[in-house]
């Protein structure tokens, strides 16, 4: 605030203050001194502003304070899923490995009844496949060839 602005705003406030201040003389020569009615009144209102004000400031206060408790159990509902979800990650990393036991225990008692039922595994069936189709084209061959033979024959 520079010097001219705080002296105006001085001068403008003792001026205020003196117009409201009322002297009064009785007969005897005695005088009394008094602030005015405006000032009175201008005075209520502003501790009716400050009540006001202050009861605001208390409404914030407990505003403020409601969003303390609800950011605090927040953070503790944060904390708690954290929790249950590093749980669960074990269960899962549990369950995984039971999952892949047992999954080998099914092989091998899947791979045991092929051999007790004699049942013939994947590779056994392609190459069972394979000779199956060689040996059909080869037939087939063969039994062309006999028909050829038979029809230039006769």
């Amino acid at each position: 605030m520079s010097i001219d602005r705080f002296l105006t705003f001085y001068f403008d406030s003792v001026a205020k203050l003196l117009s409201s201040i009322k002297i009064e003389f009785d007969s005897l020569g005695n005088f009394n001194i008094s602030l005015g009615k405006e000032t009175e009144k201008n005075i209520d209102e502003r501790i009716a502003k400050i009540d006001v004000a202050r009861n605001n400031l208390m409404e914030g206060i407990k505003a403020i304070d409601e969003l303390k408790i609800e950011a605090e159990q927040n953070k503790q509902q944060v904390s708690d899923a954290i929790n249950k979800l590093s749980e669960l990650e074990n269960n899962k990393t549990n369950l995984s490995n039971e999952i892949n036991s047992l999954k080998s225990i099914i092989q091998s008692d899947v791979e045991t009844f092929r051999k007790i039922a004699n049942i013939p595994s994947s590779s056994e069936r392609k190459r069972e496949r394979y000779i199956g189709f060689i040996s059909g084209v080869i037939a087939s061959l063969v039994a062309s060839g006999i028909i050829y033979l038979i029809i230039f024959l006769l």
